[in-house]
Formats: structure tokens, C-alpha cells, sequence
């Protein structure tokens, strides 16, 4: 992100508290302003209640008001919470985007790819932080995401730690700890790993 010039798009599980913060962050060393979409600043709001997780304030973010109904922007081509938080928080529409891209860090998950149509990114770098496909309905999801950016021509980087040990890791760790017994909890096939117990 600091090495790039243009726009920056970005997309992780945002219920993923810490990679949040760590993408705010980073939006903030790098001088860039980070715009994120309404059910996200919704879903902010509200676990910014509990005080333990330390959500960033809504302050810290611009909501993203893509076009709707009418195309124009006008206050009934959105529902009435959506309103709410677009008159009290700063909100771009893709016309700020494109004018501030050099300084702009966009959350765009795939469903919202369609807004690149409008946003027209020129010299722009997505970061992928999510799992890589592991089904064929999310391969054929990922091969779409991938011609979307290159009709673009985005470059794209995947940064991405899921937390999930590979088998080789969990046969490592079982025969390390001499386990008597393996319960797998989230598994496809669960006999694989009950063989390599005692």
C-alpha cells in the first residue's frame, strides 16, 4: 500500500475485528482515507458498544454511497437508516473516489464489484485477504473477482493467514504431542486425522 501511487481496494471478513484494525491502520500510515460501505459502518457501530473489542469509531472511516434507484443521490433512493448514518457521517459517492484515489483505501468485497463500473479505477491495487477457494462454487467465485480486475487492470496481491493448519501442520502436531485420541471439529474428512492417533 505504501509503495502504490493510485487506488488501493481492499477486502477481508470484516467481522474480523483485528484485521480491521490492522487495515485502518495501515490506511492511516499511508496517509489514505478509508472508505468503507454501510453495512459495514452498521456493523462498526455496533461493536464499538462493547468497549473490551476497542472498535475504531466511525470517525475514523468515510462511508462509501453508492448509487441507488434514481441514480442521483437523492434522500428517498435510500431506506431511512441508511439516511441517518449518511447525513451524520462523511460519505463519498464513486465521484470522490476517483478524485481522491491516490489517497483512498476502498473496502469492496466481491458482491460490490459492479461499483467499479462507475469508480473507473485507473492504476489501482486490490488486496485480497481472504482464504483461497477451497469449493467449486467458491472457484468459480474467484475466477469472476479475477476477470473483474483484469478487465480493470488492477493488480492484485493476497495476503491472507486463516488460522487453518494444513495437514502436514496437524500431523506434526498430533505425532509431537502423542495424542491418544483426535476429535476433528472442522474437517471435510475427519478419518484422515483420527488414523495418525496412538
Amino acid at each position: 500500500v505504501e509503495s502504490h501511487k493510485g487506488l488501493v481496494l481492499v477486502d477481508f471478513n470484516f467481522k474480523d475485528v483485528d484485521r480491521l484494525k490492522t487495515f485502518l491502520r495501515v490506511a492511516e500510515e499511508t496517509d489514505r482515507t478509508f472508505v468503507i460501505p454501510f453495512k459495514e459502518a452498521v456493523l462498526i457501530d455496533y461493536l464499538s458498544r462493547d468497549k473490551k473489542l476497542e472498535i475504531p469509531s466511525l470517525e475514523n472511516f468515510v462511508l462509501f454511497k453508492p448509487k441507488r434507484k434514481t441514480g442521483q443521490y437523492l434522500d428517498t433512493d435510500y431506506q431511512r437508516l441508511e439516511r441517518e448514518y449518511y447525513n451524520r457521517y462523511e460519505s463519498w459517492t464513486y465521484k470522490e473516489i476517483r478524485e481522491n484515489s491516490s489517497k483512498t483505501m476502498l473496502y469492496l468485497s466481491y458482491f460490490a464489484f459492479p461499483n467499479l463500473i462507475d469508480i473507473k479505477p485507473r492504476d489501482a491495487t486490490f488486496v485480497y485477504s481472504l482464504s483461497e477457494p477451497f469449493n467449486e462454487e467458491m472457484a468459480i467465485s474467484f475466477e469472476r473477482m479475477k476477470n473483474w480486475l483484469d478487465h480493470f487492470g488492477i493488480k492484485w496481491f493476497q495476503s491472507h493467514c486463516s488460522g487453518h493448519a494444513s495437514r502436514p501442520e496437524l500431523e506434526r502436531v498430533i505425532k509431537g504431542i502423542g495424542a491418544e485420541k483426535v476429535i476433528p471439529v472442522h474437517t471435510e474428512h475427519p478419518r484422515i486425522l483420527t488414523r495418525l492417533a496412538r
